[in-house]
């Protein structure tokens, strides 16, 4: 079961009023904080991805044995077929 993604937080009054007083408009300064808050929501942090890590390596694991297993019983039966 998957957390919810956690929100990447800063000050966004404060981008935009750097962004003003290195020149840029009032309203694209605005629109440029708008669109940077829009694009960093749903990030996954290191956080959020480590137990999907702990399951997907877990996983890797059954399906080695599994494989591993299904190789040992064709090699018995090819070998079988020669004795």
């Amino acid at each position: 079961m998957l957390a919810p993604m956690s929100t990447v937080t800063f000050d966004t009054q404060e981008l935009v009023q750097e962004l003003h007083a290195a020149g840029m408009p009032p309203e694209q300064a605005e629109a440029v904080v708008r669109t940077i808050v829009k694009s960093h929501t749903d990030l996954a942090t290191k956080h959020d991805i480590e137990p999907m890590r702990t399951e997907l390596k877990a996983e890797w694991v059954l399906n080695r044995w599994m494989l591993a297993t299904a190789l040992a019983i064709a090699l018995a039966n090819f070998a079988k077929q020669f004795s």
